[in-house]
């Protein structure tokens, strides 16, 4: 694995990590603290992490505050019938940037790291939607990815969305975007 990753060395890789993060406080709900660490990334121990920094692979750490939720079975004959919790992310402002240099493109450890980064795709279109729109709005409902209308009247690509949020944060002189998502 190691030689293909040296093959690549433009590879952006995104961990999600949710504890030690030097983030700034992010508004949420008290029960919004992670009950979980993420697993798919336990393979990488400090000295693998530093053999892909010797190769020159860039490492990116996303926050998604993983509920209690997550491990909620689910009961509904229909999976429309499965109300979603929602889960708190946050993201620097260097780590979009980054997404958007490499084309939206990168390999996410893990379905956390997945959730965050669709979650990223879904709030920028809001905000190309609403420019405005107020922090405490930035969230992301779990059927959006399957119900948003084209904006407007085409798709947003997946740098443009990213480059709405780096907007958006530069008028709110944000370093970090703090959201919810509960897309499934």
């Amino acid at each position: 694995i190691m030689r293909k990753i040296k093959k690549r060395l433009s590879l952006l890789l995104v961990l999600c990590l949710l504890l030690g993060m030097a983030l700034p406080a992010m508004p949420m709900h008290a029960s919004a603290a992670p009950v979980a660490a993420p697993t798919a990334g336990l393979h990488f121990t400090p000295r693998v992490l530093e053999a892909l920094d010797a190769m020159g692979v860039e490492r990116n750490e996303v926050t998604l505050h993983v509920g209690a939720g997550t491990f909620k079975p689910v009961k509904a004959e229909q999976i429309e019938g499965h109300t979603m919790h929602a889960e708190w992310i946050a993201v620097e402002r260097g780590s979009i940037e980054r997404l958007i240099a490499h084309g939206g493109q990168c390999v996410a450890v893990g379905t956390t790291s997945v959730r965050t980064l669709e979650s990223l795709y879904y709030l920028g279109v809001m905000i190309a939607r609403r420019p405005d729109i107020d922090e405490a709005d930035l969230h992301v409902p779990q059927w959006m990815p399957y119900d948003v209308p084209a904006v407007p009247e085409r798709t947003l690509t997946t740098v443009e969305a990213l480059q709405a949020i780096i907007d958006w944060m530069d008028r709110h002189g944000l370093h970090a975007l703090h959201a919810s998502t509960q897309i499934i």
